[in-house]
Formats: structure tokens, sequence, C-alpha cells
């Protein structure tokens, strides 16, 4: 409640000086392994469009931290309204395989993203329209996500999606600092308890302002107990509209 109100507060102060940056302190790139997604959620084919089940899904960049608050997060900072139609073909293309609503609509998944998180970030002055600042901040999205394959690293240390098979979250970290080359940062794991066993959902990527690797403040790290990766996609004949967020 805290958060919203001060947020609301930085808006209005925002729309009378027609333009405002926001004061945030670092990234979180947060990735979500759907196979782990789907074994609680009713994800189906129409909604998770080319998305397969073989690498992270997308769940956003966001603008965390606000000078000594570092758990803090930004949302809805500006009046933005996303418009798929002025997205670049090949970030959507991207998009459609790798950033997907799985058990919601995927347009309005990029929407709420866009406009809750995308409408926080500090856009270059030379970015004046709403179409660069969708393609600047999705673009973006998309390069961080190939800079930083989190599958390709878990694969080059011998970590591979298995239904049989556990992993701890050592492995992880050390898969991730080894095929990152940044042995000095610790990255964030969040796993679902499902019937009794532990499966890898969400790994979150934190960066500076300069997007250089840095350690996730305020990490909700829960994955101490050994784990599956599950390897396919489940799917249902049924439809959940509502999205987990792990930032709400």
């Amino acid at each position: 409640m805290r958060n919203n109100i001060l947020n609301t507060i930085f808006i209005l102060s925002c729309i009378i000086l027609v333009q405002c940056n926001v004061d945030y302190s670092y990234y979180v790139f947060e990735r979500e392994w759907g196979n782990t997604v789907c074994k609680s959620r009713s994800c189906n084919k129409k909604d998770s469009l080319e998305y397969t089940g073989k690498d992270f899904n997308v769940h956003g960049l966001f603008a965390n931290g606000k000078q000594d608050k570092q758990c803090w997060y930004w949302v809805n900072c500006e009046d933005y309204t996303y418009v798929e139609s002025e997205i670049d073909m090949e970030i959507l293309d991207w998009m459609n395989k790798y950033y997907v609503g799985l058990y919601n609509d995927s347009v309005e998944f990029r929407t709420h993203e866009y406009e809750k998180h995308g409408s926080c970030y500090n856009y270059d002055k030379s970015i004046t329209t709403n179409a660069q600042r969708e393609n600047f901040f999705f673009g973006k999205i998309k390069d961080l996500a190939n800079q930083y394959d989190i599958v390709k690293a878990m694969n080059d240390y011998g970590i591979y999606p298995d239904d049989t098979k556990k992993y701890s979250e050592q492995d992880l970290q050390n898969a991730l600092s080894v095929g990152f080359n940044n042995k000095g940062i610790t990255f964030s794991f969040q796993c679902d308890q499902i019937d009794g066993d532990y499966y890898l959902n969400v790994v979150d990527i934190c960066f500076d302002l300069d997007y250089n690797l840095m350690t996730c403040p305020c990490a909700a790290n829960n994955c101490d107990q050994p784990f599956y990766i599950p390897s396919y996609l489940p799917f249902s004949s049924s439809s959940n509209n509502l999205r987990k967020e792990t930032q709400e």
C-alpha cells in the first residue's frame, strides 16, 4: 500500500513536470521455467504460442531499488500503452517463442508487463515515441536473454531437464557463475513445491544500471531442497487468467 501511494505521488509530479526520470538503482531480469509453471497452472497451446518448454520463458525486466531501499520496486510510472503492431517483426517473432502468457493471453501478459514495468524504464532522450520505447524495451530483453543463455550455461555444466534427477541450488549457482564468467555473483532462484516435491520455477539475474552482472539484492531464494527441472510442457484444456506476480 505504501509503495502504491508513493508511486502515485511520483506519477502526479511527473505529469506536472512533463518529463521525469525514475531513481532506480538496478534491474531484475526474471525468467521462468514454463514446464514448472504449467504443472500448477492451466497452460494451453493457444496462450503458449510457439513456446516449446525447452528454454526459459521471460517474465519481465524490472526497475528496482530506491536510494537506500534496495527492496523497492517501481511500477506504473508513466501512462504508456502497449501496441503490439508497433513492435518490429524480428523482436515479435522472438517474443512468440520466449515471452508468452502460458496460461493467459500473451498480448494481455505483455501489455501488463510493459505498462507496469516498461513505463518505469529511463529511456534515452532520443527515444520519444511509444513505438521506439516498445522496441527498445523488448529489444533489450531479447538481447539480455541471448547474451545470458541460462540453458546453455546449465548444459555446459552438465545440468539438463530431467524428471528423475534432482539438482541443488549450488549446482545452478556454479553453472551460471561459470557460464557467465562471473564467479563473484550470487543469482536468485525460486522453486515451487508440488505434491511434496520441489521444482525449479524462477531464475532472477540482476544488473547494475550499466547492465553489468551483480548479486541480486533482496533475493527470495527458496530452493534449499533438492529440486527437479521438469522436461516436458504440460497443457490443460482450461485457462487460468490470473498470472502470478513475484513482485506484487
